[in-house]
């Protein structure tokens, strides 16, 4: 039996569930295309929760019919209720012998929600809340649908905008060295837009009162001479100014002088300096590196110079000696039996070490099997 099925239609015929079952039985027709083979034995029905796994399967208890169509209405099968269910068929012969699984059909078993109510709020500018509800609805083979949601009560009432304002009062006179009085201000705030104003606290204005000609120091005077030639820092003098009259003119004082005037010392480089390395171990012979020092500036302190290698004798004292090795290996799979004998020898490099050297081959006793 070689032949696939293919189903081409599902039909709902009764539906029964409740909303608060996940699954419930119902009937459902099935129709696919017939198998003609002369020893087909009958069908099977599976179905599953999941798309290629099938956990419930029946072997029905249907008559064979060379007809082009089977026609199949299924009692009491469980299906998911809000989910897809999924089918396939396949055929068996009399020999036990069992065919490929048909094309896949779903069915979703609909079953309304419960209805559902929800309370809100009135939204800005109102107190109060307003209840909704809202139902679901089904069609054929598909998942619920959920309505509109609409208001079955609303207590939603107005609210009345919070303003702001200001209040004034007389808080005495200026004081001592002005005219006037001073005026204290204070102001209502909102803390959203339908709150109750809260008052602030007094804040003093004092915009109305005129200063009596009140005396105020002078910026200080402040003079800088250079020491000179030779010398670092500098020569300040500063004159300050103050107020024996609270409202009269400001009066000039004594300069004072502050001097940090300090000798300079005069650059001298140090001669230039050589000294002698040993070479790395190893090694015979010497490194000579010399530097110098100079002076940037006239005055201040000689720069010393980095040190520049000027001779190096150093040889490498080589101990390596060459050492040669043998190997022997199988020959290829292609040859009969026999060896191959490998010898190497390694190279000595400059610095002493040794590195190995290339294989070559110094006998073999391998011949090709086409040679017998």
């Amino acid at each position: 039996m070689k032949k696939w099925l293919i189903v081409f239609f599902l039909v709902l015929l009764v539906v029964g569930a409740v909303s608060a079952q996940t699954t419930t039985s119902t009937t459902l027709r099935f129709a696919w295309e017939s198998n003609t083979e002369t020893d087909l034995d009958g069908y099977g029905l599976y179905s599953g929760s999941v798309e290629g796994t099938y956990d419930v399967h029946i072997d029905l208890d249907i008559p064979v019919s060379p007809t082009a169509e089977v026609n199949y209405e299924a009692s009491n099968i469980l299906v998911n209720v809000n989910e897809p269910t999924y089918f396939v068929v396949d055929a068996f012969d009399t020999a036990g012998n069992r065919s490929g699984f048909s094309n896949v059909v779903s069915y979703i078993h609909c079953v309304p929600e419960p209805e559902q109510t929800q309370s809100i709020a009135c939204g800005t500018g109102y107190t109060g809340t307003k209840i909704q509800k809202r139902v679901s609805s089904c069609s054929f083979n598909s998942m619920p649908v959920w309505g509109n949601w609409i208001d079955v009560s609303n207590t939603c009432v107005a609210q009345t905008i919070c303003k702001t304002s200001t209040e004034t009062r007389d808080a005495g006179a200026c004081g001592t060295g002005y005219t006037g009085n001073v005026v204290e201000r204070r102001t209502s705030t909102c803390a959203s837009t339908y709150a109750t104003p809260v008052w602030g606290a007094w804040i003093a204005d004092r915009s109305a009162c005129v200063a009596l000609t009140a005396c105020k120091p002078l910026a200080d005077r402040v003079e800088t001479a250079s020491c000179g030639e030779g010398y670092s820092g500098s020569i300040i003098t500063t004159t300050k100014s103050t107020c024996p009259d609270p409202y009269g003119q400001p009066v000039w004082g004594n300069p004072t002088t502050v001097n940090t005037c300090t000798a300079l010392t005069l650059c001298v480089a140090p001669a230039p300096e050589s000294r002698t390395l040993s070479c790395p171990s190893g090694q015979t012979g010497s490194i000579i590196e010399t530097r110098s020092s100079s002076c940037p500036d006239k005055y201040g302190t000689p720069v010393i110079g980095s040190w520049i290698q000027t001779s190096n004798t150093c040889k490498v004292v080589s101990t390596c000696v060459p050492v040669t090795t043998t190997k022997t290996t199988r020959c290829l799979k292609w040859y009969e039996k026999g060896s191959i004998t490998q010898q190497s020898t390694s190279i000595c490099q400059e610095d002493g070490t040794s590195i190995p050297g290339p294989w070559t081959v110094i006998s073999s006793t391998c011949r090709p099997w086409w040679k017998r």
